[in-house]
């Protein structure tokens, strides 16, 4: 559905990746986490790599960002 491979996804460091679209998007974590519909808290460990992201939050994120997933794993 997503035109993605779950091995593809699982080869990015995802954190480092929202965390660099975040910025070129110009938002700050509060806002990404609203427009994301997530709390900021988990925003925080994703970026820092504490957690990884299920599927469906990495789709909000992406959503939120105006980007594809297939974007975000290419940033």
């Amino acid at each position: 559905v997503l035109s993605v491979s779950v091995s593809d996804l699982m080869n990015i460091d995802t954190g480092k990746q929202i965390k660099e679209a975040r910025i070129k998007a110009k938002l700050t974590q509060e806002k990404l986490a609203q427009k994301a519909g997530i709390s900021v808290f988990t925003l925080q460990k994703y970026e820092s790599g504490d957690r990884n992201p299920k599927i469906e939050s990495l789709q909000k994120i992406a959503n939120a960002l105006g980007i594809s997933i297939t974007q975000l794993k290419s940033m």
